[in-house]
Order: C-alpha cells, then sequence, then structure tokens
C-alpha cells in the first residue's frame, strides 16, 4: 500500500514539472527595445508680437496676422513683412469688424498667401481690395457683409475662392485677371449674390 502512495505521489510530482515546462515553453515572451538615442524633430515653436497695428504669430519662420486694433482705419497696405517675418497668411476674423478701414492693398512686394474665414467681414466702409500676385487662397466668407464694397482685383494665382466669400457685400465687381474660360475649380459657385465679373482684367 504504501510503495502504490509512493508511486502516485512520484507521478503527481513528475506530471506537474512537465506542466510547468510545457506552459514555459508556449507563453510568447516580449522584447521592449530600448533606443540609445530619440531622432525627434520639433517644429519652430510660435512666436507672438505685435507690429505697429498688427498682432501677429510666427511658425516656421512665417508670420500669420491674427487680429488688428479696431480703430484702423483709412487705407492700409498688409506689410511685406512683420519683425523681419514675411507675412504668408491673414487668419481667420483678424480684420473683421473694422468699421473704418476703406481699402486694403498688397504691395509690389506681398508674399502674401492665404486670406482665412471672415479675415475682413463686416467692414462696413470698405470699399475696394487689391490682393497681390501671389494670393492663393481667399477662404469662405472672408469678405462677407462688407456693405460698400464695390471692386477687388483677383489676381492670375488665385486658385481657391470658399462660399460665400463676397456675400451681402454691395454691388462687388471682381476684376479677375484670368480669362472666365479658364476659371479655376476650385471657385465656389457660390461666391455672393450680386457679384459681378471683368475677365482678363489687366492692372495698371
Amino acid at each position: 500500500m504504501k510503495k502504490m502512495l509512493v508511486i502516485v505521489i512520484t507521478a503527481c510530482v513528475i506530471l506537474a514539472i512537465l506542466a510547468v515546462v510545457l506552459f514555459t515553453r508556449n507563453t510568447p515572451t516580449t522584447k521592449t527595445d530600448v533606443p540609445s538615442s530619440l531622432d525627434v524633430t520639433d517644429s519652430e515653436p510660435s512666436i507672438t508680437g505685435i507690429d505697429n497695428s498688427f498682432r501677429y504669430e510666427v511658425t516656421n519662420g512665417e508670420a500669420t496676422i491674427i487680429g488688428v486694433d479696431r480703430s484702423v482705419g483709412g487705407k492700409i497696405e498688409i506689410p511685406k513683412k512683420v519683425d523681419g517675418y514675411p507675412v504668408k497668411t491673414i487668419g481667420n476674423d483678424a480684420f473683421s469688424k473694422c468699421a473704418m478701414l476703406e481699402s486694403v492693398k498688397c504691395g509690389q512686394y506681398s508674399q502674401l498667401v492665404s486670406i482665412g474665414a471672415q479675415a475682413f467681414s463686416f467692414c462696413d466702409e470698405l470699399s475696394s481690395v487689391i490682393l497681390g500676385k501671389n494670393v492663393k487662397i481667399i477662404e469662405k466668407e472672408a469678405f462677407y457683409g462688407c456693405a460698400s464694397l464695390e471692386s477687388i482685383f483677383i489676381p492670375i494665382s488665385v486658385t481657391t475662392i470658399g462660399d460665400r466669400a463676397f456675400d451681402y457685400s454691395g454691388k462687388i465687381t471682381l476684376y479677375c485677371e484670368c480669362q472666365q474660360s479658364a476659371r479655376p475649380s476650385g471657385w465656389s459657385k457660390q461666391l455672393g449674390l450680386g457679384v459681378s465679373y471683368v475677365w482678363g482684367y489687366k492692372p495698371e
């Protein structure tokens, strides 16, 4: 009887050992590689500042005008640079509700590329806009609700104009440098009520 008990116990021990061995072999192992160095390239942090009446933000060496003193009025020229940084973008709502603004012009050497959504919306006295030769994008409702707006020069560089960019902006005429047959597909078909066009316009 004792011999039988010993045999049973021994068999149980052997089975337990085998089970442990088999479990260990079948358990997947994970390996975590810890790099000796990390290659992390951070983008340039944003810089904010004020140049005359313009509030701006700089990212990767390019300036975006993000706001302006609402009392700014009369005729203004979008600067080529602010504090040495090229002005590439006018941000959303940047000039919105500048009630005394009468005209906006990009200078001959303007580097402006993009005009944000509602950037000049509700500028009640704004009557004329001359965009620079590098402007490519006019976002939706950029000149929405400018009741006195009469004319905007659209250079041939403009490939995108968003919905209702000139809606509720008086009897506005777009002086387009491109021909009607070459109207870019990126121009919305709903630019605004009462918009008229002069195609193939060449500025003096």
